[in-house]
Order: C-alpha cells, then sequence, then structure tokens
C-alpha cells in the first residue's frame, strides 16, 4: 500500500492516479472523508466515525492500493489513531508529496473553495471576490499544515518508512491547464517556498511556528466569510456556461 501525505490543490490526485497506474494498484484518492452523501444527497457527517472503521477493515484486507491523506484527516477526523494504524499494514510506503511553490497552492485552494470546482472551467474568466482575512486564513491554515507534515516526516524518517516528492518535478512534464480567473484583488499572498527540509521560507528566512501564529493565527475561524463569497461569486456566475473538457485538468 502506498499512503500519499499532502495537502489539498498539491496534484495528489494526478500523483495518486500515476503511482496507481504504474504498480497496477486500486486508486482509492481520499479514502477517509470528514463527510459523505447520505441517500437523500445531502453531505453530513453523521456516521463517519463507522464508515472510517470499516475502511480502515478493508484496507487491512486489500492492501494493494493507493490512498491519499491530508492533515486535517489526521488532526480533526474521528480516529486520532489513524498514522498509528496505517503504520502497521504490512509493506505500507509514505510518499510525501509537497508543492514547492506554496504561493500556487493557497491561491488555488481559495478559487476552488468559493467556486465548489476542482476541475471545470467557465467559457468566460470567472469573477473570484476578495477578502483579506479569508485570504489570511488560508495562509494560516496552509503553514499550520506544512509544520503538522514536517513533524510527520521526522517521526516516520526514524523508521525509514517516507519518500520526499514535489509536484513541481512531475508538473514540469505534464502542462496545467490554467482556468481563466478575475481575481476582484490579487490574493495578497507572500511568496513562501518549501525547501527538501520541509523548512518554510520567506524572504530568505526559515519560519517557526510563532512567526506564523504571531502573523496570521487571529484570521483563523472565518467560515461564513467565505459563505457569503461564494454567494457574491455565484451571482456574478449564474449565466455562465461550463466547459466539459477539463477532465486532464489536475492544479
Amino acid at each position: 500500500m502506498i499512503i500519499v501525505l499532502s495537502c489539498p490543490r498539491m496534484g495528489t490526485t494526478f500523483y495518486c492516479e500515476k503511482i496507481a497506474k504504474e504498480k497496477n494498484y486500486e486508486c482509492l484518492y481520499e479514502y477517509f472523508p470528514d463527510s459523505y452523501l447520505n441517500a437523500d444527497g445531502i453531505r453530513t457527517t453523521i456516521g463517519v466515525k463507522r464508515q472510517w472503521k470499516a475502511k480502515g477493515k478493508y484496507l487491512e484486507q486489500n492492501t494493494k492500493n493507493v490512498i491519499k491523506i491530508f492533515p486535517f484527516h489526521l488532526t480533526d477526523g474521528p480516529d486520532k489513531s489513524l498514522l498509528k494504524k496505517l503504520k502497521k499494514i504490512p509493506e505500507v510506503e509514505f510518499h510525501l508529496l509537497l508543492r514547492k511553490n506554496l504561493y500556487e497552492a493557497i491561491e488555488s485552494n481559495y478559487i476552488v473553495d468559493i467556486t465548489n470546482n476542482p476541475f471545470k472551467n467557465y467559457t468566460k474568466e470567472m469573477f473570484i471576490p476578495y477578502d483579506y482575512d479569508t485570504v489570511n486564513n488560508y495562509i494560516f491554515k496552509y503553514l499550520s499544515m506544512i509544520m503538522f507534515l514536517k513533524e510527520i516526516k521526522q517521526e516516520l524518517s526514524k523508521e525509514n518508512n517516507i519518500k520526499l516528492f514535489f509536484s513541481e518535478t512531475f508538473f514540469s512534464k505534464n502542462k496545467k491547464q490554467k482556468r481563466k480567473v478575475n481575481l476582484e484583488k490579487p490574493l495578497n499572498i507572500p511568496k513562501f517556498k518549501i525547501d527538501d527540509n520541509l523548512n518554510i521560507i520567506l524572504n530568505d528566512k526559515i519560519l517557526k511556528r510563532e512567526d506564523i501564529n504571531l502573523y496570521y493565527n487571529k484570521y483563523y475561524s472565518v467560515s461564513n466569510k467565505l459563505e457569503n463569497l461564494k454567494l457574491k461569486y455565484f451571482k456574478e456566475s449564474e449565466n455562465y456556461t461550463y466547459i466539459d473538457d477539463f477532465k486532464n485538468w489536475k492544479d
């Protein structure tokens, strides 16, 4: 089994499909969701713990697969011992996939969450509204996730059971399709970079957790503003037409 540890908008879908095809494994994507659609088509968290337990049993019995896990699955999911259990699966491999250019990942996640649309494109530019606090919320979320993954890497490295990859390596050989966006304002995201040791670098300085908390923690938990941004977006885009040929868009 191969477990891909990463963050949203870092090329995990493309990477999981690539590895699964090479090894003839089953690709299970984001296997441990924090919610799901019930029989009425309504998203709910009811029964997620029971689903996770059943999914865990499936992995124990079927090890030729690829799954991806994000930090919030481990920190906020119903089973806080998930990583410990996954480590016990025979011949399990952990792949850490990250995007060196954090600016692109954060911008992509912001746009996708507002549009509720990770893959499709419009025939005209999508209007993306801007909110300062919400953008900073995303920055804090991503920097915190990278810090967490760095700790996981250090833990798994003691057992020589993790490999580090950067998505730019794969995207350089597979051209990304860019969606047309019209940002209300340029997203004020600093040019963060990640080095091979998973240090977050800004202006040649390695950031510490206290730096992140000092500058961005005060903006956390502004989900109500995100909902307002979605409403503003859909009001502008209600007459747009989807392009349906973006099946290979993996950014």
